[in-house]
């Protein structure tokens, strides 16, 4: 079997990064998946690459000639996409996206269907999933993520800085009373939003004078922020949303703020965006700002 141009990919990454885990991360994949992605590279083309006996990363003789002309033959297919791309710069073909289904369904519905006017020759693919998808080994286009993003070799692009603040419907205020302190803000029943960072038994609350900590009675905790705003407004409890989601709730003690939500696109590690990313980048952000 013939070695395709993302086994190149690949394995021109992992010389260029001098080592398996380097080149995992710049590649934004586990390492297991990229060993075993160079065993079958190995098996392709009948010859031993990397030497894995040895106590540091060390490449065969033939892995450094293979390494050679691999790297030479990305460059050239990155020109050669270069090229094209500015030929041909008009959007079309299939565009895989991953993102949040309750962002999605939240924020971005109009600004998908008015992007499929604006571009007909476009086609999207949406994955909505609240899981962290493998952008580079799952062939995405791009990504949507939500909250800090960790380091990588993925390139990042801000899509929205959302504001956040306490909100609880009425029917519990009326039940338990409005909270005046944070420490009756604490006494209540909370809705936790757990995402896919790590998960925090506490809250960072931005004062006027600086921050505190604050650690909410959590009662329910779910990845849905779409559930948490329904369980708000249905009375189960206090809960940190983006002001944007707050139809229908009542703020809370106005002097606290939480961070804001954070949206970035997430992109493979690229020289270059063909037109039809780029073009739904700048519409949802434009979406965005209006």
């Amino acid at each position: 079997m013939k070695p395709s141009l993302d086994d190149l990919y690949l394995f021109s990454e992992i010389a260029n990064a001098g080592g398996l885990i380097r080149g995992a991360k710049r590649l934004g994949l586990p390492k297991s998946t990229v060993s075993r992605r160079l065993a079958q590279l190995e098996r392709d083309v009948g010859a031993k690459l990397i030497d894995r006996d040895a106590r540091h990363f060390a490449m065969t003789d033939a892995g450094r000639l293979y390494a050679e002309r691999a790297v030479r033959m990305v460059e050239a297919y990155t020109d050669a996409q270069d090229v094209l791309a500015q030929h041909d710069a008009k959007p079309r073909g299939v565009l895989r996206i991953a993102m949040p289904a309750d962002f999605a369904i939240f924020f971005l519905g109009d600004a998908i269907a008015s992007f499929t006017r604006t571009y007909p020759s476009v086609t999207l693919d949406i994955e909505a999933s609240p899981q962290l998808v493998d952008i580079v080994g799952e062939r995405f286009d791009l990504a949507i993520r939500m909250g800090k993003l960790p380091d990588s070799s993925l390139v990042a692009k801000q899509l929205a800085t959302m504001p956040r603040h306490f909100y609880a419907a009425k029917s519990l205020l009326k039940k338990m009373g409005t909270p005046t302190t944070i420490e009756e803000l604490a006494s209540m029943p909370f809705i936790s939003l757990q995402t896919q960072a790590p998960r925090m038994s506490s809250l960072n609350i931005a004062l006027k004078k600086g921050k505190v900590s604050f650690a909410p009675k959590t009662t329910i905790k779910t990845n849905s922020i779409g559930l948490t705003r329904t369980l708000a407004l249905a009375g189960a409890g206090v809960t940190v949303l983006p002001d944007v989601m707050a139809n229908g709730l009542v703020r809370v003690l106005e002097v606290l703020q939480p961070l804001p939500a954070e949206a970035h696109f997430v992109l493979p590690q690229r020289q270059w965006l063909p037109a039809k990313t780029r073009a739904f980048i700048e519409h949802v952000q434009q979406h965005c700002k209006g």
